[in-house]
């Protein structure tokens, strides 16, 4: 499945890209606080997703920012893969211990 291939304007991409980085890093940013409220100490993960989510916002910024300068496109592709596991080893729905390119 592909999720949002195509060539973008800077604006485009701008308006599908930007939000979709920024809804996962408001998810990690509620999983943390959540676990947090549950005096759980499970972070670790969601902090390493944050710096990797915020790394990748900024690269992204920087790409558009060169298109908007050049009037280049931005081609995306970006593969969805989705396969079905038992869940008995999730132990809390906010640490999640094997998500996979987000």
């Amino acid at each position: 499945m592909f999720l949002i291939d195509g060539v973008y304007t800077a604006k485009q991409a701008q308006a599908v890209l930007l939000p979709l980085i920024r809804h996962k890093i408001h998810y990690h940013e509620l999983a943390m606080f959540s676990n947090e409220v549950k005096d759980i100490d499970r972070n670790a993960y969601h902090k390493q997703r944050l710096i990797e989510l915020n790394q990748l916002r900024e690269s992204i910024k920087e790409e558009i920012d060169f298109a908007k300068k050049t009037g280049l496109l931005l081609t995306v592709k970006c593969e969805l893969n989705i396969s079905l596991e038992s869940g008995n080893s999730i132990e809390d729905e906010n640490n999640i211990n094997n998500e996979k390119g987000d």
